[in-house]
């Protein structure tokens, strides 16, 4: 019997493989004490990023992926990886993203701690394309949220 995945992490890609590798490398090396499972969504890339995504599968059973043959955007594609995961928990972030090793861990102990919270978004590090620190984001505005990143 296999153990459900606790945190499901959905990855929209888009013409992205110069980026993809160092997005799947902070998901596969998640400091977690629950497992995983990390869907990617190629959304009809014309570049190398599907043979990346394969590259990944083929070395970690907890990635999935889906190609779509038709661009679906990211509204849609999300909803598409939503109705297939598993976990107790849902997050995603996009293909020029980039995880911490401890994000997952610091997400989930909080939505367990906080038994009213029932969703958490994080501070980025904004860098430059050679990953030097440009400056922290972290101006959250609950209005804002509602407003402007409908869930």
């Amino acid at each position: 019997m296999t153990q459900c995945p606790l945190v499901s992490i959905s990855c929209l890609t888009y013409n992205h493989a110069p980026y993809l590798r160092q997005c799947l490398d902070g998901f596969v090396m998640q400091i977690t004490s629950f497992p995983i499972e990390i869907l990617i969504y190629d959304d009809a890339s014309g570049d190398g990023t599907q043979n990346i995504i394969e590259e990944y599968v083929s070395k970690d059973s907890r990635i999935r992926t889906i190609k779509n043959s038709i661009n679906q955007k990211l509204p849609e594609s999300l909803n598409i990886g939503f109705r297939i995961s598993t976990g107790e928990y849902l997050t995603w972030t996009s293909d020029d993203n980039m995880y911490r090793p401890e994000a997952l861990e610091v997400m989930t102990n909080y939505l367990d701690r906080e038994k009213d919270c029932y969703m958490v978004c994080t501070a980025m590090d904004i860098i430059d394309s050679l990953g030097n620190y440009v400056q922290r984001s972290c101006n959250y505005n609950y209005e804002q949220m509602l407003c402007n990143n409908c869930v």
